[in-house]
Order: C-alpha cells, then sequence, then structure tokens
C-alpha cells in the first residue's frame, strides 16, 4: 500500500468516526468526492460537545420562555424553560421544598437528594422526576431536558378534605370572649392546627351550640387534551429528523409517553409517516393518550385506503 492509500484510509477513519460523533448529538455529516479533492461537512447540534478533527459547525438554539400547568388526580405542577445563558441544558426541581427527589434519565440515576435540587442534562432527553414522603413515592414524571435550557419544575398537593369544630362562647356583660378553633386532619400550609383569636360579642344568654364546617379543594377546570404548541412542534420536528420509520416510532412513543394529546394533532404526527403500515403502527402508540375521543372520525382521514380506515377503527374502539 503506497503512502498516499495510507493516508488517504487513515483520513476516512477520522471522517466516519467525527460524523459518528456528529449524528450522537443530533447534527448532519456530508461527505463527497469530485475532481478536485474530498468535501466535508460537519454540524454538530448540542451545548458541550466536543471538539473533532475536522471543520464543524455548532449550532446551539433556544427560544424564549416557555411555560405550561397541568392539574390532575390532587396535584398541580409547573414546568418552564428559559435560556440558558451559557449554553448548558439543566433542570431544576424548586418545590415543595425539603421532600426528597430522584432524577434518573433512561434508568440511569443523576441525582438523589431533597428539593431544590438541580442537575446538569443531555440536550433532548426525558428525565424522570420522582418525590417521596414518608408514605412514599407521591410524585412520578418525566420531563424533557431541553437544548440550551433550563427547566424549573414547581409540584403542589392539593390538601385533603378537612373538618374544624368551632365553639364561640359568650361570656355575659360584653367582655372580650374566646373563640376556640380545633382542626382534624391535615391543615392548609399556614393554617396553624389549633388558634384563639379575639372577638367583642354584645351579652347572650346562653352560648352558642358547637357548629362543624367542612372544607372541600376548589374544584378545578380540565386542562386541554391538546400538547402545548411549543411542546407539540419539538416533537414534530423530533420525529421528522429521523430516517427511518422504526426511528420515528421510537421517538414518538418516547414523547407521547407523559402526554395527552388532542386529535387534530394526531392527525398531524400520522402525516408524517408515509406507509399505511407504519400509520397504523404510530396510531397505536397515540390511541391511549388521545384526550378528545368524541373526535376520533375525524382520524380516518389520515388514511386512503377503506381498509385501512377498517384497521384504524378498530384500533381506535
Amino acid at each position: 500500500m503506497t503512502s498516499t492509500m495510507r493516508s488517504m484510509a487513515v483520513l476516512a477513519a477520522l471522517l466516519w468516526a467525527t460524523g459518528a460523533r456528529a449524528q450522537d448529538n443530533g447534527g448532519t455529516f456530508n461527505f463527497g468526492a469530485g475532481p478536485n479533492g474530498m468535501n466535508v461537512h460537519v454540524d454538530v447540534s448540542g451545548p458541550g460537545t466536543q471538539p473533532v478533527p475536522a471543520p464543524a459547525t455548532v449550532n446551539a438554539t433556544a427560544s424564549a420562555h416557555q411555560e405550561r400547568t397541568i392539574s390532575r388526580d390532587g396535584v398541580t405542577f409547573k414546568v418552564a424553560y428559559d435560556p440558558e445563558p451559557n449554553g448548558r441544558t439543566t433542570f431544576r426541581v424548586l418545590a415543595p421544598r425539603d421532600v426528597g427527589v430522584r432524577i434518573s434519565d433512561n434508568g440511569k440515576e443523576l441525582v438523589r437528594d431533597t428539593v431544590p435540587v438541580a442537575v446538569d442534562a443531555e440536550p433532548g432527553h426525558f428525565l424522570r422526576v420522582e418525590l417521596f414522603t414518608n408514605a412514599g413515592r407521591v410524585f412520578d414524571q418525566k420531563f424533557e431536558a431541553k437544548t440550551g435550557m433550563v427547566g424549573q419544575l414547581w409540584v403542589g398537593f392539593a390538601p385533603a378534605d378537612q373538618t374544624a369544630q368551632v365553639n364561640v362562647t359568650v361570656p355575659s356583660g360584653g367582655a372580650q370572649g374566646q373563640v376556640g378553633i380545633q382542626v382534624t386532619g391535615t391543615a392548609t400550609q399556614g393554617v396553624p392546627p389549633q388558634t384563639d383569636m379575639q372577638i367583642n360579642q354584645p351579652p347572650a344568654p346562653t352560648p352558642y351550640a358547637p357548629a362543624t364546617v367542612t372544607y372541600a379543594p376548589t374544584p378545578v377546570a380540565p386542562p386541554s387534551p391538546c400538547i402545548g404548541d411549543d411542546d407539540f412542534e419539538s416533537i414534530r420536528k423530533a420525529i421528522m429528523g429521523e430516517d427511518f420509520s422504526q426511528q420515528k416510532l421510537s421517538v414518538l412513543s418516547t414523547a407521547i409517553a407523559e402526554r395527552t394529546i388532542c386529535v387534530k394533532q394526531v392527525v398531524k404526527l400520522l402525516g408524517l409517516f408515509d406507509f399505511s403500515s407504519d400509520k397504523l403502527s404510530a396510531l397505536r402508540t397515540l390511541a391511549p393518550k388521545i384526550g378528545d375521543r368524541q373526535n376520533d372520525f375525524e382520524i380516518y382521514s389520515a388514511f386512503t385506503f377503506d381498509s385501512d380506515k377498517d384497521q384504524a377503527k378498530k384500533i381506535l374502539q
């Protein structure tokens, strides 16, 4: 083998490793040969990417403030994303303070501590956040680590129903009286279990009879079945960025795992798949997550052939 041939072999191996690293980090790799030599372009996306031994372009973008609040099953949580000044991808859990927290990425534990806590994350990965009290695990959700952004999570728990026994005794002569309040059950934050308040009351012949007051949580309007516009666009672009159907289906399965989706968004996602068999596979993944099943009939328009429409109806039954 001549020295020229050896040099070309080494260069080819180096370019192959560079392209693999670029693709692993969500980038692109183009290599071509022409009469005047070789053309190489490597595009590496994502902060923290290691330098590669070929010309590289690093693209790290972060959109403006994003925020969403979800309430379900007595739990309300808000997650917000903002550009990170140094281009890092981080995630923080800020409330409720002092409860146990564990954050993991695809089964790998990143941190086990108490709230508040922060971790550096891999761009585009979905982090599992679990909260624990003496009663066990009380919260378990996945959140996206968005490239070049800091994610922040606040979690709140609705208070349980409470019963308060109110005893009012009014002394004679117009003197100040005492109101004793005994709260049983779990007290709302900021209300101590036992409180005495001074009042002025006119004379009364007999004390008031004990009264029982029951407090119930304020009803919360059901959330929209649709994924937020920013999140949906991120999912759509992630699927479009994959070349093969199996990879597209894998991204879809991960992205929809902790979300509810509406029919009009299902139709848009099915349009990203070229073949009927892939559309039907995608529909099987999406069907359990549809929040407005009364509109299922709109999904049939995503299929051309009657046989495929019949299969879609069976999936949605």
